[in-house]
């Protein structure tokens, strides 16, 4: 399955990510393929990150681990979720939800 995604930044620009597909990409007519195309896209970026941060671990940039932490950190910090790797609160999270899943 071929699958491409265009990612343009430019940090000097207004709007500074552009994404987009191919001029040949299928354009989705329901809601269920627009839902099963953005969950391919999302897997595709996963694995091109996977891709970067092999590189650079390979070329002793950093390790696996670290880009891996830093990634989820900024996946959080700008997506405005809870990591729960530094979260105070993440405990109490999940205690929360435990209670009321029991409930």
């Amino acid at each position: 399955m071929k699958n491409t995604i265009f990612i343009d930044i430019d940090t000097e620009r207004e709007r500074q990510v552009l994404i987009g597909k191919g001029h040949d990409a299928a354009v989705p007519t329901n809601e269920q393929e627009a839902k099963e195309m953005i969950a391919i896209d999302i897997a595709s970026l996963c694995e091109g990150l996977c891709e970067l941060i092999h590189v650079a671990s390979q070329n002793e940039y950093g390790s696996k681990e670290g880009f891996v932490h830093a990634s989820i950190e900024q996946l959080n910090k700008l997506l405005n979720t809870p990591s729960a790797i530094e979260n105070e609160d993440s405990e109490k999270i999940v205690s929360e939800e435990s209670n009321t899943k029991e409930s």
